[in-house]
């Protein structure tokens, strides 16, 4: 069985967002710290990144919770590894 994604949640991101995950059995961390698109630009090795633009979620956590859970599902973390995905 594939490994599945963790989330790991910027302090940009509501905090309705990770409760709604964790809901759905998803494994999620937050943190104060940014700067991931920058680590994927310069090449730096991570476990994937699923980057949602504020301003398409910020006034829809639920769009976030589902296109979240949509990755969730449809990729495993090593598919992941290395990559952006648009949320």
């Amino acid at each position: 069985m594939a490994t599945p994604i963790k989330y790991h949640l910027d302090q940009l991101v509501a905090n309705a967002v990770a409760h709604g995950l964790r809901q759905l059995g998803i494994d999620v961390t937050t943190t104060h710290d940014a700067g991931f698109l920058r680590r994927h630009a310069i090449g730096e090795h991570h476990a994937g990144i699923g980057y949602a633009p504020q301003t398409k979620y910020r006034r829809n956590p639920g769009g976030l919770i589902r296109a979240a859970h949509d990755l969730f599902v449809r990729m495993s973390a090593d598919e992941m590894t290395g990559r952006v995905e648009f949320l």
